[in-house]
């Protein structure tokens, strides 16, 4: 796939962001363009995973007011990951948004 512009992106995740909260079935993986190793995951558990700068990372959310913890993030055990049926149509209309290349994990994506 094609590098994508801020705007694309922004337009993607504002469009989508119901089923990307709600249903379990995708992760996003943003990737810098500059360098492999920047990108954030937005994964099945609704969690931000960012690798790369993380002293950056940490500057600027201080600066949004978040602080930091030290104790681990702690999931229900068991839990389960929803697929909601009606939100089918929506993955339709997602996995149709942008030209998307299927390809195999890098080794750091393991």
């Amino acid at each position: 796939m094609e590098k994508l512009k801020w705007k694309q992106v922004h337009d993607f995740m504002e469009k989508f962001h119901t089923f990307l909260e709600y249903d379990s079935r995708h992760r996003i993986v943003i990737r810098s363009s500059d360098e492999l190793l920047t990108y954030f995951v937005f994964d099945e558990e609704n969690i931000i995973l960012a690798y790369g700068d993380v002293e950056s990372y940490k500057e600027i959310l201080r600066g949004l007011g978040f602080e930091e913890q030290d104790h681990p993030i702690i999931l229900p055990d068991p839990h389960m990951h929803m697929y909601h049926e009606q939100l089918d149509r929506d993955e339709d209309k997602l996995l149709s948004f942008f030209p998307w290349s299927k390809s195999k994990l890098l080794e750091i994506d393991r």
